[in-house]
């Protein structure tokens, strides 16, 4: 460990105030001073109009070099919905600023590397840290800039639960009702008898392919029909392909990572409310957390929202909702999520549901998934929003650090998928790094 980055980090954390106790809106001159923002020359979309070659479109968008424009301009290839910040004060994030590219941590092959390394060999688009609330490191990558906007893919579904636990709360939505209670449409799906709090842990045994080289799985046919693929089936919508899923097991055994989960989950909260998941998402989480910008959601053809992927934030926001969950769910004197379904996240999940469950070869021993959020195993209570090709948002109560990344990594290159895992531990084992080194005094 860099004991200068050490040192640093101990003058840090005795400067730094609770984050729980209401303090005012720092007043700053700038709030884009200190961060870093590298040079970048974009391969797509260039020229005026592009070359033919260069356009992106729904055949390559998720691919490289393509992706690398996509996922910061998806509203141009989709149609979206705005969430919107409202009328209220901006939150801005105070900053002590420090330089964490020399923080070396081991990687999975045993060899030590850098988190400078770290950033360019996972294919960095936007990195930003907090510590006790404030602002650590804040940098840019490919073209991106504080007001960029990102694809979240399934940090999405986090985001997207942050909403059910609001309705919970307030008993609008029971944990252990079943679906077709609230859904009449999927009674006749595999999800009928499943219960809200299996779908939360992803514990229903409703058949869904997660397999992306399968054109026929569920996950691609699921993809057609809320538009980012061509559509090429009769599908009317997205919603009227949750209905034709069934079952494959019995639900709660265990933990299969399903996107139709999140999405039966906000047909449940839209007909509870009568209201759409835009609105009902801005009213009740993003017009209250003093973001600097709107959001906004890709939506099917029907105008239904895709919450299993869909998500477009800019970086300080995504890292604001980390916030908010490191604070238990308050925003200075504000309690907008529910205390006790945080603490639940913390302390009721089930490693051996996940352990029994498909992903289980894939991550470290005590990894588990609870309440739409990802519990790390060996990584002392934290937890993780996660998204398709490298978005984060990386929470560590212990050490009080909130990580946000985002990515674009090179689907399509076959030198590269022979090395995902590789990627993805090397992402974990630096968020902990960073989280341990900041915390080193606590």
């Amino acid at each position: 460990m860099n004991k200068i980055l050490l040192a640093i980090a101990s003058i840090l954390v005795l400067g730094c105030s609770d984050t729980e106790k209401p303090t005012e809106n720092p007043v700053l001159d700038d709030p884009n001073e200190g961060i870093v923002i590298h040079p970048y020359e974009p391969e797509v979309m260039n020229g005026y109009p592009p070359r033919i070659e260069n356009l992106v479109t729904l055949e390559n968008w998720d691919f490289a070099p393509y992706n690398r424009w996509a996922y910061q301009h998806f509203r141009d290839l989709v149609p979206t919905q705005n969430i919107s910040r409202g009328s209220g004060p901006v939150y801005y994030l105070e900053r002590e600023p420090m330089n964490l590219d020399t923080l070396t941590f081991p990687v999975s092959e045993g060899k030590v590397t850098t988190v400078k390394d770290f950033l360019e060999k996972s294919y960095t688009d936007g990195f930003i840290v907090l510590k006790d609330g404030k602002i650590i490191s804040e940098q840019y990558f490919i073209g991106m800039r504080p007001s960029s906007y990102h694809l979240l893919q399934s940090g999405s579904k986090s985001l997207a639960i942050s909403l059910l636990a609001v309705l919970m709360d307030q008993k609008k939505i029971m944990p252990h009702s079943r679906v077709q209670e609230y859904v009449p449409e999927l009674s006749n799906s595999g999800y009928a008898d499943a219960v809200i709090s299996q779908l939360m842990d992803m514990e229903s045994g409703v058949s869904y392919s997660m397999d992306f080289a399968d054109p026929d799985s569920e996950l691609n046919r699921h993809m057609q029909s809320y538009l980012w693929k061509p559509r090429i089936s009769a599908d009317q919508g997205h919603r009227d392909f949750l209905t034709t899923l069934q079952k494959g097991t019995e639900h709660g055994l265990k933990f299969e990572y399903k996107d139709s989960e999140t999405e039966v989950l906000n047909w449940v909260m839209e007909k509870v409310e009568h209201k759409p998941f835009a609105e009902l998402f801005s009213e009740h989480i993003w017009s209250k957390l003093g973001v600097e910008f709107d959001a906004y959601i890709s939506c099917d053809g029907l105008g239904s929202p895709v919450t299993c992927g869909g998500f477009n934030v800019t970086l300080r926001d995504f890292a604001r909702v980390g916030q908010l969950y490191l604070n238990r769910g308050k925003i200075k004197n504000d309690q907008i999520l529910p205390a006790s379904f945080i603490d639940d996240i913390l302390e009721s999940y089930d490693v051996s549901k996940f352990a029994r469950g498909p992903w289980a070869g894939y991550y470290s021993e005590g990894t588990a998934y609870n309440n739409h959020f990802w519990i790390p195993g060996g990584h002392e209570g934290a937890i993780m929003a996660c998204g398709y090709q490298g978005q984060y948002l990386y929470i560590h109560p212990k050490y009080k650090v909130v990580i946000a990344k985002f990515s674009t990594h090179p689907e399509g290159d076959d030198s590269y998928l022979d090395d995902i895992g590789w990627i993805i531990d090397m992402e974990w084992r630096a968020f902990y790094a960073i989280s341990k080194a900041l915390g080193v005094q606590n």
